[in-house]
């Protein structure tokens, strides 16, 4: 009987710090955008992003910036090259219209609607954002939009 309570004792005490854990776990992701900080379109969405993240779930870096140029090399993409968006979260990490969709989906309400763009093949997908990237100059100035200072925390090049 002893035994029973033992074992009864070891099995919730599992489930407890597997529960707390994985509470831990949520509580600590870090999704981290990186964008063409020279990029006036990318800028833009920054700074739509940084209004619609009432959560405080985004982080950024510029492609350009310490932070940015580790992950591209680390990773084996062009690091002279920045048409690409990434989102970074914990060890996994979306690109182009993934990373879209995922930021759509951490921003939550409406903007979950992005999902849409999964239905379609992911080649599919890339090509119309990459018809974005490649005219994103002609979409807006070429000056970029600096952070307000309480915003700047959330910029990791800062």
């Amino acid at each position: 009987e002893a035994r029973d309570a033992t074992a009864q004792l070891n099995t919730t005490s599992f489930v407890f710090i597997i529960f707390f854990s994985n509470i831990i776990k949520l509580k600590s992701m870090r999704n981290i955008i990186l964008y063409d900080g020279s990029c006036g379109f990318c800028s833009f969405w920054v700074q739509w992003v940084l209004k619609r993240d009432k959560n405080n779930k985004f982080y950024f870096a510029s492609l350009q910036g310490e932070k940015g140029q580790k992950f591209l090399k680390d990773n084996n993409f062009n690091d002279e090259i920045f048409d690409t968006i990434y989102l970074i979260r914990n060890e996994e990490y979306f690109v182009k219209m993934n990373a879209v969709i995922e930021i759509g989906n951490e921003l939550g309400g409406a903007y979950k609607g992005l999902k849409f763009f999964k239905i379609l093949p992911e080649n599919l997908a890339n090509i119309i954002y990459d018809f974005i990237a490649k005219n994103r100059y002609k979409f807006s100035s070429k000056y970029c939009i600096l952070p307000t200072t309480s915003e700047r925390n959330k910029f990791l090049d800062y």
